[in-house]
């Protein structure tokens, strides 16, 4: 994968729509349902009669449609997800099921079903993405390794995700690794360089291949820029960009930077804004990596970017690269 890797991330159960916004609508038989066009331009829906019921939907007015969507085994909804994205540029595909139950039995066998699920529609490389390190090995235990290496994510320091560290050998998947420790996530980016600098030597002993390991030093919204306790303006897109060039010039170019990119937005007016300006300004601290909607920053926008500031910085001597990208263009 030369250039940007795109991670495509729309396939979080942690999504959500407003109960009462437009997004939910009245399916032809009227219940309440989830719009979408399925692969063919047909008009589909998820269906969210039971899950508008919940107690939590109640209290928040918030409706997790992609968790729906799970639950409720709805194929054609992943198919076309996957596919958008698959269109779109992705080059991975990230999985992650951890809102659709706190159950660890029921969090496993969503995971199994969704493996199964994506891998029926595309080739393209799948990220287990579970905080139950037992979610991931489940999806690990049932992927197609024909169809596109398994991408784990993630391991950090905490003790039970280190535990993975030999499933990432024994499964020969890629690596995403980020920047919590055993104490949670640092406010800033000296402790989050620290964290995965001792990651990154926890790798090392377990023989990871320097170019399977994508590093994120974890993206905070700018909009709650302030210490909890003291109300001290933080910085945190400073942050998040500084770790990632203090990283790329101390691990050199063979690994992999990236992190959540549209979590910069979090509660801001025109996110899209944000998020490519964002987006932009990573690939020009170091980050070859981008986890995004890929229908929002497609990968030839990012692609283009990348090898144009390559080229005018230098970093592309005789502007190589950037001849080869752009010249049979």
């Amino acid at each position: 994968m030369a250039g940007i890797i795109v991670l495509g991330e729309n396939l979080n159960t942690s999504r959500k729509c407003k109960a009462d916004g437009k997004l939910v609508k009245k399916m032809p038989d009227g219940r309440p349902g989830y719009p979408y066009k399925d692969l063919e331009g047909n008009p589909r829906f998820v269906d969210l009669s039971q899950v508008l019921e919940r107690e939590t939907v109640k209290k928040t007015g918030m409706v997790p449609y992609i968790a729906a969507a799970v639950e409720n085994r709805d194929e054609l909804y992943i198919a076309t997800a996957i596919k958008e994205q698959e269109e779109a540029g992705a080059d991975i595909i990230d999985l992650c099921v951890d809102e659709v139950s706190t159950r660890k039995d029921e969090r496993r066998a969503h995971m199994v079903w969704m493996v199964r699920t994506a891998q029926k529609y595309s080739s393209l490389s799948m990220a287990i993405d579970s905080s139950d390190p037992e979610a991931i090995v489940a999806g690990l235990e049932v992927y197609d390794r024909s169809k596109g290496r398994p991408f784990l994510n993630s391991t950090n320091l905490e003790p039970e995700r280190l535990t993975l560290l030999p499933v990432v050998k024994a499964h020969k998947t890629m690596i995403a690794g980020n920047a919590s420790g055993s104490e949670g996530i640092p406010p800033d980016d000296t402790g989050r360089v620290a964290n995965l600098t001792k990651l990154m030597a926890e790798m090392d002993k377990h023989g990871i291949p320097m170019e399977d390991r994508f590093l994120d030093p974890l993206v905070f919204p700018v909009g709650a820029g302030a210490d909890m306790t003291t109300g001290e303006f933080k910085p945190y897109g400073r942050y998040f960009l500084s770790a990632v060039r203090q990283l790329r010039e101390r691990f050199g170019p063979e690994f992999h930077l990236f992190g959540g990119f549209s979590h910069v937005s979090f509660g801001m007016p025109q996110r899209k804004l944000l998020n490519v300006v964002f987006t932009y300004l990573c690939i020009q601290a170091g980050c070859d990596c981008i986890m995004v909607d890929p229908k929002q920053i497609g990968k030839r926008e990012a692609n283009d970017f990348y090898y144009a500031q390559r080229c005018l910085e230098g970093i592309d001597e005789f502007s190589m690269e950037y001849l080869r990208y752009a010249a049979p263009q």
